[in-house]
């Protein structure tokens, strides 16, 4: 914990930075707030620093990429801003779901690392992933018949 001087003279640092100065990570990262002893405006007291859409929603997937596949596929003509974030957050947890299933799968069978059986048995001993990847045995492009040998 800082005493009140050592957390005076950080305010002080801050105010004499130069504003076109790029501030390092950890400043960014910091919960640091400036008190109501500082005098300026709030524009002055506001540096710029680049947080992604993953880390605000506390996400690993990459919200910023799930959107650009969303837009590329055409498939609708317009976009919520909610909508990537909401799919990258389904894709983790059903990642997570089935990599903590398969880790299991792998410690009974008495092996440390996850191979794709290990996945495949996972999901087929699961009745929700089961349904959720389960394959439709139509096919979307009908089939040519074959030809009569008469």
């Amino acid at each position: 914990m800082r005493s009140r001087d050592e957390h005076l003279v950080g305010i002080k640092a801050d105010v004499l930075r130069d504003p076109g100065q790029k501030r390092s990570r950890a400043e960014c990262n910091s919960s640091h707030r400036y008190s109501s002893l500082q005098r300026g405006t709030m524009e002055d007291n506001q540096q710029k620093c680049h947080i992604s859409r993953s880390a605000r929603a506390q996400l690993n997937f990459p919200v910023s990429r799930i959107e650009r596949f969303l837009r590329e596929g055409n498939f609708s003509q317009r976009l919520s801003a909610s909508a990537p974030v909401f799919l990258a957050g389904v894709l983790e947890y059903l990642t997570a779901d089935v990599l903590d299933l398969s880790g299991k799968e792998a410690q009974a069978s008495g092996r440390k690392r996850i191979t794709p059986e290990h996945v495949s048995w996972a999901v087929e001993n699961n009745k929700h992933l089961r349904k959720i990847f389960k394959t439709d045995s139509k096919s979307s492009v009908a089939e040519p018949s074959k030809p009569d040998e008469n």
